[in-house]
């Protein structure tokens, strides 16, 4: 999935929607529906999503389990939801695109990782920039 960011983009809306129809996915994410169908496919057979019995509209329901491992490329990366969440969005944010284009997506989990230790209050953003390797920038109180 950390292959493909449109293809990590599809798992993470079926998982957050579970369980919901490849249409309606389509729909949300603006894309072909070969182009929805073949995601959508793909990830059943990485056995993450699975196409259910039940129907809506017509259409069959689908749904996703939440992903854990190690992914290994660059370098060695602990895979879950919210990782491949924001790898996806990689394709459709200009900020994560240029941070993965500055400092690939090696950098992107331990980036994550420290921001969510920061936002449940176990770190300061001195300690997120010490775990990044870079420099601490002061935010004026305006920005708060």
């Amino acid at each position: 999935m950390l292959d493909t960011p449109a293809l990590a983009r599809i798992y993470t809306d079926v998982l957050v929607n579970s369980p919901t129809t490849i249409t309606a996915v389509r729909d949300r994410q603006d894309i072909s529906k070969s182009t929805a169908y073949k995601y959508a496919n793909t990830l059943a057979e990485l056995g993450v999503t699975e196409e259910l019995d039940g129907h809506k509209d017509r259409s069959s329901l689908w749904r996703a389990e939440p992903v854990s491992g190690i992914w290994t490329d660059e370098t060695s990366i602990k895979l879950g939801p919210v990782i491949v969440a924001v790898f996806g969005a990689t394709s459709v944010d200009d900020d994560l695109a240029l941070f993965m284009e500055r400092h690939g997506k090696a950098a992107l989990a331990p980036a994550i990782t420290a921001m969510i230790d920061y936002l449940n209050g176990e770190t300061t953003r001195r300690g997120v920039a010490a775990a990044l390797g870079v420099p601490a920038v002061k935010v004026s109180p305006s920005r708060r």
